[in-house]
């Protein structure tokens, strides 16, 4: 495994040594952090709104840019409501908590993400000993898992609810990977999963990896997120940059063009890629896992970098992951099937 260090952020392309690498790798799915249009966008919301607010949501000085970006995220993701906070991984910290208590237990799936997690929480090893476990639930089972496991088990078919009665199951599901990304409109995880009969769907989400943007979103039924809202949580921690809110209302038509020329990528690696089934990925959503270590020295040789390091700790597997962007040119995405397909002969 290879690590380098960059002084500029990433695009499709990276340069290391003087020398310049396609780089498929990373999760800026509409490779915003680079995208001039947007960077305008935001250095314009910074000249209004500043570098950053510190203080508390609960303040009697307050920024309505707030309540318009959560209505807007609310209606784009078919929610009832939304709540935004500084980050993704504080999200996740403030849904557990809320449910972390005498009237729910919490069961926790395979490969949930840490930000989902509390100290005294695990993730299930299998699907098999989760459902089991539920059925001796003696008080409202909540149920956390990723949207995206870059494995296919739980987005699209999320197959083992089926097996649980979900009718009085709470479902917590971390959507970083999916919110700006699944659906027709880049809605997310929330409106896909919202035909479950289920008691109550609960999603939250970091901003960065679909909207470019540093924070994070719970989406959900009105009266949660405004329990939510009452929490010390809530009132003691910053909140997202005002710029970054009034940015994701002023970029509608810049994630809808991105979306699309990520979709127009992804159809196009798969037309021209022929050995499809070295790898694991889900459809219509821009990753491709694979554990051939040749194939990751043969990209390299070829100037081309991807996602390859263990995750998330060092006694985990490595990840070996092609991460298609809305960055990348018609050119390179027929570049690095080419020499794949050039691989695999």
């Amino acid at each position: 495994m290879r690590g380098y260090k960059l002084d500029s952020a990433p695009g499709r392309e990276i340069i290391i040594d003087k020398e310049a690498y396609l780089y498929f790798g990373g999760t800026s799915y509409l490779g915003l952090q680079t995208c001039v249009n947007f960077q305008d966008i935001l250095i314009d919301a910074i000249k209004t709104y500043g570098t950053n607010h510190g203080a508390s949501r609960k303040a009697n000085i307050q920024f309505g840019v707030y309540d318009a970006a959560e209505k807007l995220l609310s209606v784009n993701c078919k929610a009832e409501q939304a709540v935004t906070l500084s980050s993704g991984f504080l999200v996740g910290q403030l849904v557990a908590r809320y449910f972390n208590t005498d009237n729910y237990e919490c069961y926790y799936a395979p490969k949930t993400h840490t930000a989902l997690h509390l100290s005294d929480s695990f993730n299930h090893p299998n699907y098999d000993q989760l459902v089991e476990a539920i059925k001796y639930s003696a008080k409202t089972p909540v149920i956390f898992c990723d949207s995206i496991d870059f494995y296919g088990a739980n987005y699209p078919d999320f197959k083992w609810l089926d097996r649980i009665d979900l009718t009085n199951t709470i479902l917590v599901v971390d959507d970083s990977h999916g919110i700006g990304l699944l659906g027709d409109n880049g809605e997310g995880i929330y409106h896909y999963l919202s035909h479950l009969r289920v008691k109550e769907l609960v999603v939250c989400a970091s901003l960065g990896k679909g909207f470019g943007l540093q924070g994070g979103v719970i989406l959900g039924k009105e009266k949660t997120i405004n329990e939510i809202k009452k929490s010390d949580w809530y009132a003691g921690s910053s909140p997202i940059s005002p710029a970054f809110m009034a940015t994701y209302i002023n970029a509608q038509v810049i994630y809808k063009e991105r979306l699309q020329k990520l979709k127009n990528h992804i159809q196009l690696f798969k037309d021209e890629l022929i050995r499809t089934s070295m790898f694991r990925y889900m459809p219509n959503y821009p990753t491709y896992s694979f554990q051939d270590e040749g194939l990751i020295n043969h990209l390299y040789e070829s100037r081309v970098i991807i996602t390859n390091f263990q995750y998330p700790n060092e006694h985990a597997p490595t990840v070996h992951r092609i991460v298609l962007s809305a960055h990348h040119t018609t050119n390179d995405i027929k570049k690095i099937t080419a020499i794949i397909n050039d691989y695999y002969g």
